[in-house]
């Protein structure tokens, strides 16, 4: 009997997979709600299908945690520090789309079944399809099929967030892996609430001139984890300079001033 062996996988960039699948997401990954303690609220993920065939897709629930080294866990339901598994449900999780239909999974939150703090809780919605959109070939007996996967994050905000606690962990000079020159940057999130800063680099030379400013697109940082990025700084002649780095988010400001030797 010949053989199947399926890899799914690693989870896939909305913007990259858009133009491989035949489904797609209409309505974003990331979903936001803002309840009360023992409140109720309903969302949806608009998947559709865009190709000439019939396609099958299933979800499940996932945990995800960002560690301050950049590891990203994806962990089995309710293993995770604020997880939203215990309070949601969706209404069917195995879908058959016909060519070019539009599918609404409805999602439900529900925090009256138990006792919830002021604070963020979030799980990842799964939403894979079930046919490869390749099949590898390369080994006799074999077949590699890569699936496409989607990560939902849906977040509930529950009460008011009233103190934030960003802070910079590490901050250092060193090399990505094209071994261009960069800053590298760890955020962690001390605080119960989810947050998504806004960051900003600027660079002056030893004349006190702006030779760089960066502006970084807002990114989730979840509660009790880090977001760590690289800003690219190739682009600067070697030698030294003054820096310094912001994040913001809402009332809560941070700062470091940096020296520089490139």
């Amino acid at each position: 009997m010949k053989k199947h062996l399926f890899l799914i996988s690693a989870l896939l960039l909305l913007a990259l997979t858009q133009s491989k699948a035949s489904v797609i997401i209409k309505n974003g990954l990331t979903h936001l709600h803002h309840l009360n303690n023992s409140g109720t609220q309903k969302g949806f993920i608009l998947i559709a299908n865009t190709g000439e065939k019939k396609q099958r897709v299933k979800l499940y629930f996932n945990d995800l945690s960002i560690e301050c080294s950049g590891a990203i866990n994806y962990t089995e339901p309710a293993d995770n520090y604020g997880s939203l598994f215990p309070f949601i449900n969706v209404d069917n999780s195995d879908i058959t789309l016909e060519a070019h239909e539009e599918y609404k999974i409805i999602y439900e939150i529900d925090l009256s079944k138990g006792d919830v703090e002021n604070r963020s809780l979030w799980s990842l919605i799964m939403v894979e399809v079930e046919e490869p959109i390749a099949i590898d070939k390369k080994t006799p007996g074999f077949e590699i099929g890569t699936k496409i996967r989607y990560a939902i994050q849906v977040v509930a905000n529950v009460g008011k967030n009233t103190v934030n606690g960003l802070k910079f962990t590490d901050i250092k000079l060193g090399k990505d892996e094209n071994q261009k020159r960069v800053i590298k940057i760890t955020l962690k999130n001390d605080g119960e609430f989810l947050v998504y800063p806004k960051m900003e680099l600027q660079v002056f030379d030893e004349n006190g001139n702006e030779a760089k400013k960066v502006d970084i697109s807002p990114r989730n940082v979840y509660p009790k984890n880090c977001q760590s990025l690289n800003i690219d700084l190739s682009d600067l002649a070697l030698g030294n300079y003054k820096a310094v780095l912001f994040a913001e988010f809402e009332d809560d400001a941070i700062g470091v001033n940096l020296d520089l030797a490139l």
